[in-house]
């Protein structure tokens, strides 16, 4: 710690006490403005709860404020403890972002200092007390449920997808990655501690020694949690408080201010709903321990129970109001020309809640457990005198947190969960009944397809002229075969790889058209390929203008998984930002394009043994079952920035196919009603709303992004992997499905391509047992490294939780059985666009009679539709082969 503090005191740092505090705000104007008055008469009162940071009421004859500063510590264990003051500026920032969006709920920051980690804010005066206060002396808030409703709907709605482009909300994902300490002391605390013996871990000691080992020892609790983990890391869902429970909150009558967002980050919805929720559940139990002759509470019990119900119902109203407000905005979660009806945006809104309502019990289950069998516990319960009666109130509360916990998914409302009764057991039996979806407000009108239509025309109009401004300022040109043997020669690094004579270089452009240049360049002693990213799509042409930032992230990819998996992702040797150009290895003949080999009816007897391997160690290797959330959060944040190919992803695989689009086409008129039954299936849509979420909410591992057969390069011993210019952090589902789906597609092309001397039926067999093979090969793998490196550095699965080998094999089965399923999904969604959008695959274009083409396609989405919506029935890769042959015949 002391070369922390000298680290801090070269940055301008010092702890304030209460003369240097009166120096500093002198020495502030926008401090001293606020105070106005005498400065030299100041009343300061220390009111920190102690947990982690200096808090100052400041009070003058004219005004007042709060100063609250940071410490390089956690204050409730010392410096034994360190931790980042920059969660005071994400603490400021949070505060400005939320009082923006809901200003009656959120106190104004008045000064920030960074150097200082010191925020100046509002004083939020007398009679305001901190809500876990009022609830302890049995006082009722008759507006608390309606504003932190207010609070809540507001905070969450705007910065989600619901409301926002891709591009804004990668931008803040980016940002508050950053606050990753914070994070961390979360997931320790709410996610991690509980479950294991750890140092700061503390109960009503003895009476609830036995409730905390069986909460260590709950097998089942453990993967619920688990589960909740990993969303809680990886899911950036949209901008949350970060610890939103009872102290948090300020109030009176007829006023709520929330405070202290130093936790602020991008992440599930629920984590926020659920903390306030949960600690009014806990200062429920907690009455009991407060009662006495004179007020047995039991009135006052009544009235937190409704506040719990009416905070729920009342957000959920106003959260459905704000969706059915700003549908026709910019958010690009459910695009109005998708879902264009107010009966199937009726349903999404269904969908939606339903699964925010069961995070959130399940989130509000896990703050409860962690206050009680954790460190930090709570006024609620440690206010109360007699140990025995507070470990009586702390075990009802314990067993119904384990109860809604392992049970929320069953749960249809709010007025259902456990505390109808609160003297029931945690055996209590759930509710048994099949889960419905709560009723949100129907959606108003139809949605005008036509106007985002021709906001998406207008951009792709206006922008092209400024980007080529701007690329050709930053000194970017696009290179011809001529200006390409100048380069080379200009660039030590490649003219090393080709040697020999630069004059008499044989350089021939092979790509394929979609998006950039590519060029072979062979001498007589080397060769080398050269990749050029032009600002627009190639195929369509510069009325779509396309980042060349692209190039910086195919080339940061292609380093970072060669570095994981160097048998099957060819070097990097030159790479050039400015140019937007990477040069690399010429993977030689006979490689070629696997889709080609596939066409031509090629057997590659090692490929899914090599796509396993590849596939394993790329996603295993830079998920959080390898990493520690702050190495992890920093991959997140650098691959936001490629956010341009994440937004175009989304636009030709979960939203165009599901609309009427420009770039759009089928093979017609043959598929034409085909394509029509896409845009007018409300089911599907439901899915691919789901797992359109996934792909952009989800950071689950760094992905290629484009893993289709074009991207990959074979002979019957080798297998390369190329074109990572899509790669960000996503669900590991995306890059596995893309592969599978497109096996499976090249499965249907198949009949095309017979004749009578070749009818491809054995080739059919093999491709079926390619699939299979690679599923299983990479489960098998990805397992294996799994174990190889449990006890490694990752932070999903710690060794002290999942402490035994019966219990780590069944987080394995239930983390790939929904790997499995995402990867069914994700392939299907591969499959329809590439028949009925835009970027058709060879594998069909190139079977010339349009009849029998239309009929393979015909056949390929219907099964991708029947995949894609049944994904979850399937148990085995098997069963997926089984189901694909079934739909051999129109």
């Amino acid at each position: 710690m002391a070369a922390a503090a000298a680290e801090q005191q070269q940055q301008g740092f010092r702890p304030l006490d209460e003369a240097s505090l009166v120096a500093y705000i002198k020495a502030t104007p926008a401090l001293a403005a606020r105070l106005g008055g005498r400065l030299d008469a100041l009343t300061i009162k220390e009111v920190g709860d102690g947990n982690l940071n200096f808090v100052y009421i400041v009070l003058s004859d004219a005004g007042s404020l709060v100063i609250k500063q940071a410490l390089p510590y956690i204050r409730l264990v010392g410096d034994s403890w360190p931790m980042s003051r920059e969660r005071a500026y994400f603490e400021a920032s949070a505060l400005q972002k939320h009082r923006a969006l809901c200003p009656d709920h959120v106190p104004e920051v008045y000064h920030f200092d960074r150097a200082m980690s010191l925020i100046g804010m509002r004083y939020i005066e007398p009679p305001h007390i901190i809500l876990r206060k009022g609830l302890v002396a049995g006082v009722e808030y008759p507006l608390l449920a309606e504003h932190m409703a207010d609070y809540m709907a507001k905070t969450l709605f705007f910065t989600s997808l619901l409301y926002n482009s891709t591009t804004d909300h990668k931008k803040g994902v980016a940002q508050y990655c950053d606050n990753v300490e914070m994070s961390r002391l979360t997931e320790q605390v709410v996610f991690s501690d509980p479950y294991r013996v750890a140092k700061y871990n503390r109960c009503t000691s003895p009476f609830l020694d036995n409730d905390a080992a069986a909460v260590r020892e709950d097998a089942e609790l453990k993967l619920e949690i688990a589960e909740l983990k990993s969303m809680f890391i990886e899911r950036a869902q949209a901008f949350l408080h970060g610890d939103l429970h009872t102290s948090s909150i300020m109030v009176t009558p007829d006023s709520t201010q929330v405070i202290d967002p130093e936790f602020a980050f991008y992440g599930p919805m629920g984590y926020d709903i659920g903390a306030f929720l949960g600690n009014l559940i806990l200062a429920y139990f907690s009455q009991d321990g407060h009662a006495d002759q004179a007020n047995d509470r039991k009135a006052y019990k009544k009235w937190i129970l409704k506040t719990i119900e009416d905070s729920w119902n009342l957000f959920h109203k106003k959260f459905v109001e704000l969706w059915n407000k700003h549908k026709d905005g910019n958010g690009e979660a459910y695009l109005p020309p998708i879902y264009n009806s107010s009966e199937l945006l009726s349903l999404v809104q269904k969908k939606y809640m339903t699964s925010l309502f069961h995070d959130s019990l399940g989130f509000g289950s896990a703050k409860m457990i962690r206050r009680i069998v954790g460190i930090a516990h709570v006024e609620d319960f440690e206010s109360i005198e007699d140990a025995s009666k507070r470990a009586s109130c702390e075990r009802r509360a314990l067993n119904c947190a384990k109860a809604i916990l392992k049970g929320r998914r069953q749960f249809e409302s709010i007025e259902q969960q456990l505390l109808q009764n609160p003297h029931t057991s945690a055996q209590r039996s759930l509710p048994h009944t099949r889960t419905r979806f709560p009723t949100p407000l129907a959606g108003r009108g139809h949605f005008a397809a036509g106007a985002r239509i021709g906001q998406l025309d207008a951009t792709a109009t206006h922008a092209p002229a400024m980007a080529a401004a701007a690329e050709h300022q930053q000194g970017f040109r696009p290179l011809d075969e001529a200006s390409l043997v100048a380069y080379i020669k200009a660039t030590p690094a490649l003219a090393a790889r080709l040697g020999g004579s630069l004059d008499a270089l044989t350089i021939k452009e092979v790509g394929d058209g979609n998006l950039n240049f590519v060029y072979i360049v062979l001498s007589d002693a080397g060769s080398v390929v050269i990749k050029q990213a032009l600002p627009y799509i190639r195929c369509v042409g510069d009325s779509w203008p396309m980042t060349r930032e692209r190039a910086y992230f195919e080339a940061s990819a292609l380093q970072k998984h060669r570095g994981l998996c160097p048998d099957h992702v060819p070097e990097v040797y030159h790479f050039d930002r400015a140019m937007s150009l990477i040069g690399m290895r010429y993977i030689e003949p006979p490689h070629i394009i696997l889709r080609k080999g596939l066409i031509a009816g090629v057997e590659y007897p090692l490929l899914a043994e090599h796509m396993a391997d590849y596939m394993a160690k790329t996603l295993f290797f830079t998920s959080l079952l390898y990493n520690s959330t702050t190495d992890h959060k920093k991959g997140v944040a650098q691959y936001c920035d490629n956010v341009e190919m994440c937004r175009l992803t989304e636009q030709v695989v979960f939203s165009d196919p599901y609309m009427l689009a420009k770039y759009n086409r089928c093979t017609s008129p043959f598929l034409d009603n085909d394509a029509a039954a896409v845009r007018e299936d409300a089911e599907l849509k439901l899915e691919i709303a789901e797992l359109k979420s996934m792909f952009i909410e989800r950071a689950q591992a760094l992905l290629h992004g484009d893993l289709h057969t074009g991207s990959i390069m074979v002979t019957p011993d080798s297998t390369q992997v190329i074109d990572p210019e899509f790669a960000f952090y996503g669900p590991m589902g995306y890059d596995i499905g893309a592969f599978l789906g497109n096996l499976i597609l090249a499965y249907f092309s198949q009949d095309g391509h017979a004749d009578q001397a070749n009818d491809r039926k054995a080739y059919k067999k093999w491709i079926l047992k390619t699939i299979e093979d690679s599923w299983n090969l990479f489960h098998k793998k990805f397992v294996e490294l799994w174990n190889k490196h449990k006890d490694g550095n990752g932070e999903a699965y710690l060794p002290p939780i999942y402490n035994s080998s019966e219990l780590l094999r069944l987080a394995q089965k239930k983390y790939m059985t929904s790997l499995f399923h995402d990867s069914l999904g994700f392939g299907s969604a591969k499959m329809i666009r590439r028949i009925v959008g835009i970027a058709h695959v060879e594998d069909f274009e190139s079977i010339e009679d349009a009849s029998k083409r239309a009929s393979c396609e015909r056949r390929a989405l219907n099964c991708a539709k029947a995949i894609l919506k049944g994904r979850r029935q399937f148990e085995s890769i098997g069963q997926v082969t089984v189901h694909v042959q079934s739909f051999d015949r129109d």
